[in-house]
């Protein structure tokens, strides 16, 4: 009734409930310890809609003046208290993982940057040592005059110089001969391995603690287990009753008034 009376709380209240997702879903899969980053992005975006909801709400709660087409008054003050907002589940979210985060949890683009300084450390050497072998062959291609030289990786030999033969007389004499091919020598330098073995260091420990602190925080998350899942079951049963509002405008349902005569008048 409270619904089928007032067209624009009820397209109000329709419009902020197709921004909430399936939170008793999320839920299960983050006490199951299978939830992604992006399903709890979601889940903050649907908590975010709980005021929202909550607001249309308050003008019956607030003023009790509301009533239905039989004529009683109608308080919703019941449903209100279960949609208690949970703003420290959607802080938590936002303060930890990235607004758009890619790859998999380990790869470094998950938790924002600020949230654990000892992540961000990781993700700094990880950039550095990267930086480095970056400018590596700009740098040799002016030390040694070789336009040609490039730098290059793989998983046999990791990082590498590579010489074409033609030019292999201008080789420096610092350079360590690791693999010859058809056309072209490769080459390690002291100072390409000590960097290798950075990036290589930086880059399983940065996945170990990106998990670590993933992990951490759906351990808080499950913590307003009880709190997230009395929200969504109080936004189901606001579903149902904007839903069944609908149904009864769109087919013209008329609800029964009803006495203590012994008479029934349909009309």
């Amino acid at each position: 009734g409270y619904f089928f009376e007032d067209g624009f709380r009820r397209a109000n209240t329709a419009s902020l409930l197709s921004q909430v997702p399936d939170l008793e879903r999320i839920l299960g899969r983050i006490n199951a310890g299978m939830v992604v980053p992006r399903e709890l992005l979601a889940l903050k975006h649907g908590l975010d809609a709980v005021p929202g909801l909550v607001e249309q709400l308050a003008f019956c709660s607030e003023t009790g003046d509301s009533q239905t087409d039989g004529g009683e008054d109608v308080s919703m003050a019941w449903l209100s208290r279960e949609l208690s907002p949970i703003p420290e589940v959607g802080s938590l979210i936002e303060s930890a993982i990235a607004p758009e985060p890619s790859g998999a949890v380990g790869e470094g683009n998950v938790i924002r940057e600020g949230f654990s300084p000892e992540l961000d450390e990781l993700k700094k050497a990880s950039r550095d040592a990267r930086g480095y072998i970056a400018g590596l062959e700009l740098k040799e291609r002016e030390r040694t005059g070789l336009r040609g030289l490039k730098v290059g990786y793989n998983q046999v030999f990791g990082y590498y110089i590579e010489v074409s033969k033609s030019n292999i007389d201008k080789v420096p004499e610092d350079y360590i001969r690791r693999q010859t091919l058809t056309n072209a020598e490769r080459y390690i330098v002291p100072e390409l391995k000590e960097y290798e073995s950075l990036v290589l260091n930086a880059k399983e420990r940065l996945e170990e603690a990106e998990r670590a602190v993933y992990h951490r925080v759906c351990a808080q998350l499950a913590e307003s287990a009880v709190a997230i899942s009395r929200v969504a079951s109080a936004i189901a049963r606001l579903d149902v009753f904007t839903g069944l509002a609908d149904a009864a405008v769109e087919n013209g349902y008329v609800r029964p008034t009803l006495d203590q005569g012994n008479a029934i008048r349909v009309t």
